[in-house]
């Protein structure tokens, strides 16, 4: 069987124009990376290498949300997280990944709060980003995996109205909507 056509078709498609579709996409690669995960792991390990090649200048054909669905496969596929997640978190701060970057660490927190607490020093520094996504996300991302950012972060948070759009993977549409409602909204 080849494995590699499955990849190299939705990539493909996270070209496509329209977000949505990209989105439904990147959601997709994650469902399938589950299924091959079921009875081998190295088509999802030689997907998460290509990703993050991807994301290098060196390969001559960046995959923008790349970050995005490294972080939906490890959503789906949580047994190679402690491998690969690390290296994508470690993209918090990289131009210009960081928002596909701080969206993962957003879905992950609930699932993986100690990989989460492991980046707090870059996760803390997210939240005072001149950014409303970044400051959201990753602040989302701190509370989720049961964090306590420092109090003066929370208070200006709290306090923050900036609004910004984002993707609900459960609602499958793009949202807009204040710091301070997404970072109030997060349970613990």
């Amino acid at each position: 069987m080849h494995r590699r056509r499955p990849w190299a078709a939705l990539i493909g498609l996270l070209f496509h124009p329209d977000e949505i579709f990209r989105w439904k996409t990147i959601h997709t690669i994650g469902s399938v990376a589950a299924r091959f995960a079921e009875h081998d792991f190295e088509p999802v390990r030689s997907l998460l290498r290509r990703l993050f090649w991807h994301m290098n200048d060196e390969s001559g054909g960046i995959v923008w949300n790349a970050p995005e669905v490294v972080g939906e496969v490890l959503l789906n596929v949580p047994d190679l997280r402690d491998s690969f997640g690390p290296n994508l978190l470690y993209l918090l701060n990289f131009e210009p990944f960081e928002d596909g970057v701080h969206h993962a660490a957003w879905r992950w927190s609930k699932p993986a709060p100690t990989l989460i607490a492991s980046f707090a020093e870059p996760l803390e520094r997210s939240m005072e980003s001149p950014f409303p996504f970044r400051r959201a996300m990753a602040a989302a991302a701190w509370k989720s995996a049961g964090q306590t950012p420092r109090s003066d972060l929370i208070s200006v948070l709290e306090r923050d109205e900036r609004r910004f759009r984002f993707y609900d993977p459960c609602e499958k549409r793009f949202k807009e909507t204040s710091v301070k409602a997404f970072v109030k909204a997060v349970k613990k």
